[in-house]
C-alpha cells in the first residue's frame, strides 16, 4: 500500500513540470515560421500531454486507493545519431531563427533537468510501481534530450531543421 505523502509530492510536482513543458511546447510550436520546428514541437506537445495523462491517473488511483495502478511502460524506439543523415559543411550564417535555437536549448535543459528528477525519485521510492512509473518517465525525457540535441545540432550545422519519422504521436 502507498500512502506516503512524499510519492504523491513527487506526482504532483512531475505533473505541474509536465504541464509546464507541454505549454512551453505549445509556444515555441506557434512561434516557429519552420513547419519542420512546428512538427517537432507539436510532437513533444503530444508526449508530453501523454505524461500529464499518464499522471494523473496515477494521482486519481492513489488517492482513491492508496496504491499505484500497474501500467504498461512500452519500449521507446532510441534515437540513433545513424537515423539522420550527416549534415552539411555550411559556411555562413545559420538561417534559424535565434529564438527556436533558444527554444532547443531551453526544451534540453527542462528536458535534462526532469530526467534528473524522475531518475532520482525513482530511485527513492520503495514502490514497484512508483519506480516503474518514475523509471519510464526518467527514460522518456532522456529520449526528448536526445531528440532535442540532434536537432539543435543539425540546425546549428545545416541551418535547416530535419524531422524525421521518428516524430510520431505517442500513443497513451
Amino acid at each position: 500500500m502507498t500512502s506516503n505523502p512524499t510519492i504523491k509530492s513527487i506526482l504532483e510536482t512531475a505533473l505541474e513540470r509536465e504541464r509546464k513543458g507541454r505549454d512551453f511546447y505549445q509556444k515555441a510550436a506557434r512561434t516557429t515560421a519552420s513547419e519542420k520546428a512546428k512538427h517537432m514541437f507539436d510532437w513533444l506537445v503530444g508526449v508530453e500531454q501523454t505524461h500529464i495523462q499518464k499522471l494523473s491517473r496515477q494521482l486519481d488511483v492513489l488517492a482513491n486507493t492508496g496504491k499505484f495502478e500497474q501500467m504498461s511502460h512500452p519500449a521507446i524506439k532510441r534515437v540513433k545519431s545513424s537515423d539522420l543523415p550527416p549534415a552539411p559543411e555550411v559556411d555562413g550564417p545559420v538561417t534559424a531563427d535565434t529564438g527556436e535555437l533558444d527554444a532547443l536549448s531551453m526544451g534540453m535543459k527542462a528536458e535534462r533537468e526532469a530526467a534528473t528528477f524522475y531518475a532520482k525519485a525513482a530511485n527513492d521510492s520503495a514502490d514497484p510501481e512508483a519506480k516503474a512509473l518514475l523509471n519510464h518517465l526518467a527514460e522518456d525525457e532522456r529520449e526528448h534530450l536526445a531528440v532535442l540535441e540532434e536537432e539543435y545540432n543539425w540546425l546549428k550545422k545545416s541551418g535547416e531543421y530535419f524531422t524525421i519519422h521518428r516524430f510520431e504521436l505517442p500513443s497513451a
